[in-house]
């Protein structure tokens, strides 16, 4: 029985390809992180303006007996969790396993008593520099002066016309006590939108609709396969030709853009 519906899958295949110009694919089951480390945050202590005192501990949550390593912002590994003399700003904590499984945690270190922000962003349009981001300074001395990713400080505490994108807000007042903190902005189209695209038009009975893996049908496979749905769609060789089906240029852009954001939920 189990040979029969093995050569009943490899048909199919290959009826599809014939028929639709749909890839066969099985995708295979990832068995290396069966379970990923679960980050704790155990303590924080502030720093002092002007002198790199902060502190972050963290810690993994079961998994007892595996091995661990640690990193803040893709340096400074160690396997204790505990980072030492920090000045104030946001980090990523990332913990990995023997077998690459990883975990990250943000983590913000403020001034004691000094200058301290809080930055909102909002959304760009794909294939725009239509963002922004807003700075709001709390404590310290006024004056206060900005910078994106340490450049030119202005007074202004906000920046326009920004790309989708990670960037870097620095910020001091007139006693020198200086902060930064990571802000990411993302671009304004949403999984929704994509799913919506290639459902409509690269989903079907015998092709992504259940009876050939990955099934579009599911968000989730949509999310999976953004790389590879990317590479596709761009080439214009999903949907196939044969399928009497086709994605406008705005659409392929579209969906480019939300892989190369991030593939957002």
């Amino acid at each position: 029985m189990l040979k029969t519906i093995k050569i009943f899958q490899l048909l199919l295949g290959f009826l599809c390809l014939l028929s639709f110009g749909c890839t066969y694919e099985v995708l295979p089951e990832d068995n290396a992180c069966l379970e990923v480390p679960k980050l704790i945050l155990v303590s924080t202590e502030d720093s002092n303006c002007g002198d790199d005192s902060g502190e972050i501990i963290v810690e993994v949550e079961g998994l007892e007996g595996t091995p661990f390593k640690f990193s803040i912002d893709g340096e400074s590994e160690n396997a204790t969790g505990r980072f030492e003399n920090l000045p104030a700003s946001t980090y990523l904590i990332t913990v990995e396993t023997i077998e690459g499984c990883t975990n990250t945690l943000d983590v913000e270190i403020k001034n004691q008593s000094g200058l301290n922000i809080s930055v909102e962003a909002s959304n760009s349009d794909c294939g725009s520099n239509s963002g922004g981001i807003v700075i709001i300074p709390e404590g310290g001395e006024p004056p206060y002066s900005f910078s994106l990713n340490n450049t030119d400080f202005q007074s202004e505490a906000s920046f326009e016309n920004l790309a989708a994108g990670e960037y870097t807000i620095f910020a001091r007042d007139a006693s020198a006590c200086n902060v930064s903190q990571d802000v990411e902005i993302e671009a304004s189209v949403s999984l929704s939108s994509v799913e919506a695209i290639i459902q409509a038009n690269c989903v079907t009975s015998s092709c992504h609709g259940g009876n050939v893996n990955p099934d579009f049908r599911q968000a989730a496979n949509i999310t999976g396969n953004a790389g590879r749905i990317k590479s596709r769609t761009g080439g214009k060789t999903m949907p196939p030709s044969s399928s009497g089906k086709s994605l406008t240029d705005q659409e392929i852009e579209l969906i480019a853009c939300w892989v190369d954001s991030g593939a957002n939920q």
